[in-house]
């Protein structure tokens, strides 16, 4: 029964307080939601208490002056269930560092946000033992439902911006068009930043996270270029 709950998830509209901005966490100084919406985040920290949280040293943020980092350990901010449906547009817009070092399933991904518990509804970054650098994905890894992009896999702070159009998933790398994906399902279901996927694998994000955004609508080339380099989409949050 878990499939299509699954699937029920991501035909369910998205019905946000405002259009425009749906989401933004800072990680500035704690895990709220900026947005008219409020979807604050939780933080689970599994393991060793207090090795995952907000950031202030230089070099480990990029604006506002905190990110939220991350162990190793599967700690993860829970935040509202929330989905688009297939066909909506969205933009789901982020900075990220990867930490260098890691072994086993670290090496292989770093999820960046998703829905915990399924092997589906995650965005990851590929990490230095893994073949693909960036993959989107929807309902399942059938070809339509997910899409991958060879940004490079280093581990330096670097701006990524997932836009959803139509039948179409593009993806912006520091500002600028890396590539497109086309005849794509777009449903996207997210109910966890900083970890994804089941407990079958630690693909959990090692490294920092900040300035993590959530449009629903499908930011232009402009929009984003003023994202990665101002912290500023040009979209009133009110």
């Amino acid at each position: 029964m878990k499939k299509p709950l699954l699937y029920l998830a991501v035909a369910l509209m998205a019905d946000p307080a405002q259009a425009g901005v749906y989401a933004h966490w800072s990680f500035d100084t704690d895990l709220s939601d900026s947005s008219p919406n409020k979807r604050h985040g939780t933080l689970v920290d599994v393991g060793t208490a207090g090795n995952s949280g907000i950031t202030s040293t230089a070099g480990d943020f990029k604006f506002g002056g905190g990110a939220m980092n991350f162990s190793a350990e599967r700690d993860q901010v829970t935040i509202p269930l929330q989905s688009f449906a297939s066909g909506r547009p969205y933009t789901i817009a982020f900075w990220a560092k990867k930490q260098s070092g890691d072994t086993g399933n670290l090496a292989q991904w770093d999820m960046v946000i998703g829905q915990r518990g399924t092997t589906n509804f995650f965005i990851g970054l590929g990490d230095t033992a893994n073949a693909t650098a960036f993959r989107w994905r929807s309902s399942s890894s059938e070809p339509e439902r997910q899409a991958d992009f060879a940004v490079p896999k280093d581990h330096l702070w670097h701006h990524y911006a997932l836009v959803a159009s139509g039948d179409t998933i593009t993806l912006y790398f520091d500002g600028q068009l890396f590539g497109t994906a086309g005849a794509k399902k777009t449903g996207f279901a997210f109910d966890t930043i900083g970890d994804a996927y089941n407990n079958s694998a630690n693909y959990a994000l090692h490294g920092q996270l900040d300035e993590l955004w959530v449009f629903d609508e499908a930011l232009d080339a402009a929009a984003v270029g003023k994202l990665c380099l101002e912290n500023d989409p040009g979209i009133p949050q009110a």
